[in-house]
């Protein structure tokens, strides 16, 4: 996906818990947000989410509470 603007803010329950972390941060730098839910509480999905540009995409994978509150 060269040339396309993208970031992910990857949730989890701790860092240590959350999968490829260190690879995602590491090849993609500042686009990649962490939020360990032990040391930020739960994202902020409404900020995240309040005004999308014209021809955003997101994607959300996890448990149905998640998926809901993107809904």
């Amino acid at each position: 996906m060269t040339g396309v603007e993208r970031e992910l803010l990857y949730g989890g329950r701790t860092r240590a818990s959350m999968a490829f972390r260190s690879d995602l941060t590491h090849a993609h730098g500042e686009r990649v947000h962490i939020s360990p839910r032990d040391e930020c509480g739960r994202p902020d999905l409404a900020a995240w989410l309040r005004e999308p540009l014209p021809g955003t995409k997101v994607y959300c994978c996890g448990p149905a509470p998640l998926l809901a509150a993107v809904q």
